[in-house]
């Protein structure tokens, strides 16, 4: 009788010694096994079409209730870089100078334009909604590619079932995904990206697989920079797991070049696009770079950060484990401990790891100078700050955790109990998660005060403001954006220049932040602004330190009509 792969690659019971396994054999043969060390020697399978589209179902439903949670906890509006995001792409409709070179350089392009959708709606502008429906969406399609991604691994259902609720059940994730930040479609477009590479290295007759990996890629690297490592991270396993199958030969490598061809190509495109953009819009080809040069200075005084190892080490180390969990981190640590020791197969351990290249690239961007990273618990007297970097590290380790579970009922169980132990655990502290406590300091609520003292004393008119230092309080006002003359203002009349050489022939109104990033208070003449405004205004915060004014023309300066 012939016996199918999964019968010759063995059933569920042991093969071979396994250790530990004997002390329970009493309990059942499938609660420790092997499975996962011979799954990937098995022909490659996916989740059936009728699993996956119960999983993608209970993926929205998912979505959709931790949307509710968040809005109900008042937490949907909290990140002032996400009301930034949200003017960024209001721009390119709602200007003085409406187009696509308003996406500017602080961001990447893809997660404003993700929203353009629904962002000409004014409600869906102000409430944040045009960015919170992209995150919500992009939870449910992470959570559908984890799934997809730790199957494929271990062909385990159980374990890729244990990665889901991993991932469900991160309180720091869920809390991202209700906010119109980029981390969440970051990370749907990782786990999709990876997916259809490993896929696609377990079968390489899947050429479609390889596109859409390296589109994905290619997507990724438009909405964060951390998708750029992907791109020589993907090309080495592609080499890695070839080599493993075949013996190098002059028809393997010209295939191979033409496989690396296809998938890079696909995955560098955007960026030289962006890079190109750079140079014609902003003059530089490395603009990018050099737009957030003085930001990251000033954050990164008194921390010792750039090319200190040991303190790079730890603020990174403390923000994921505090992103993560001490439980769930230890949880993830031994799931890939086990798939090294016992499933022994090299090319599927790279393969679990790829999720987490996103760690490698924070870690040097921080060590190079390039970002800056705070942590209490490394720098005391120092507020948290870009604490949602450790929220990249989540999803592999949701896939440590399901890779563990594939091990059998045993670990499965562990597994989900040490998920939901952490989850308790987050919810009965005093405190809230790392990321909510990053969201919701006080001093980087700055732009609430101003804004309430703006609505209170505007009557009228055009303003002047640099976007640099006040994207965040614009959805927070009633005003539009063709009322703003901006740095993005360079090609109609009257110009961001113009605007700062005689300020009262354009503008009734001015919004100052001293010694700001935008740098108004230096680039207008102080004699023309004393002569000509007046102060109406003004909003004093600590920690961080901010002074903003609220500057309205002297009555019979002003030269142009009110809108």
């Amino acid at each position: 009788m012939t016996r199918t792969p999964l019968q010759r690659a063995g059933s569920y019971e042991r093969r071979g010694p396994l250790g530990i396994e004997a002390a329970f054999r009493g309990l059942g043969r499938r609660w420790l096994t092997d499975w996962p060390r011979r799954s990937w020697d098995l022909p490659v399978s996916v989740p059936s079409r009728r699993a996956s589209q119960w999983v993608f179902a209970l993926a929205l439903v998912v979505a959709t209730v931790n949307l509710a949670i968040v809005i109900w906890a008042d937490l949907d509006w909290v990140w002032a870089d996400g009301r930034a995001r949200l003017t960024i792409a209001r721009s390119i409709i709602d200007n003085k100078q409406p187009g696509f070179t308003q996406f500017g350089n602080t961001w990447l392009p893809l997660h404003p334009a993700s929203m353009l959708p629904l962002i000409w709606i004014d409600w869906a502008f102000r409430s944040g909604a045009a960015g919170i429906l992209v995150s919500t969406i992009s939870l449910a399609v992470c959570i559908f590619y984890l799934h997809r991604f730790v199957f494929l691994l271990t062909r385990s259902m159980g374990g890729a079932f244990v990665a889901a609720v991993a991932l469900s059940l991160s309180p720091n994730f869920m809390f991202m995904a209700g906010t119109p930040m980029s981390e969440t479609p970051f990370a749907a477009l990782t786990m999709a990206a990876w997916y259809y590479l490993v896929l696609w290295t377990r079968d390489p007759t899947q050429s479609r697989a390889l596109t859409i990996a390296g589109l994905c890629v290619g997507a990724g690297a438009m909405i964060r920079y951390e998708a750029w490592f992907f791109v020589p991270a993907g090309a080495t396993f592609m080499v890695l797991s070839r080599i493993q199958k075949e013996r190098p030969t002059p028809f393997w490598q010209t295939r191979m070049e033409g496989e690396l061809l296809a998938f890079v190509s696909l995955a560098v495109f955007p960026i030289f696009l962006f890079i190109v953009y750079n140079w014609l819009i902003f003059d530089h080809p490395d603009a990018f770079l050099r737009n957030n040069e003085q930001a990251v200075a000033e954050q990164a005084v008194g921390l010792n950060l750039g090319g200190n190892l040991s303190n790079t080490t730890r603020v990174l180390g403390w923000t994921i484990v505090d992103n993560i969990g001490y439980i769930a981190s230890a949880t993830a640590a031994i799931g890939l401990a086990v798939f090294a020791f016992v499933g022994r197969r090299p090319v599927a351990w790279i393969a679990m790891l790829l999720p987490a290249v996103s760690i490698a690239f924070f870690f040097y961007s921080i060590y190079s100078g390039g970002s800056v990273l705070r942590h209490d618990r490394v720098y005391e007297g120092f507020g948290l700050l870009n604490a949602r970097y450790g929220v990249i590290a989540i999803p592999p380790a949701a896939v440590a955790i399901g890779v563990l579970a594939s091990f059998g009922r045993l670990p499965a169980l562990i597994a989900l109990a040490a998920v939901g132990i952490q989850f308790g655990a987050f919810m009965a502290s005093p405190t809230p998660v790392i990321t909510v406590r990053d969201a919701t300091q006080t001093g980087y609520r700055h732009f609430e005060a101003t804004a309430q003292l703006f609505d209170e004393v505007y009557d009228g008119g055009d303003v002047l403001m640099a976007l640099r230092d006040h994207a965040q309080l614009l959805p927070a006002i009633h005003l539009h954006l063709d009322q703003v003359i901006h740095e993005g203002v360079s090609q109609v009349s009257p110009t961001w220049e113009m605007a700062l050489a005689d300020p009262a022939a354009y503008v009734r109104w001015i919004v100052i932040r001293e010694n700001g990033q935008g740098k108004l208070d230096q680039l207008i003449p102080p004699i023309i602004l004393e002569r000509d405004f007046e102060v109406v205004g003004e909003v004093r915060l600590e920690a961080p330190y901010f002074v903003e004014r609220i500057y309205r023309v002297r009555p019979g300066i002003n030269r142009v009509p009110e809108r």
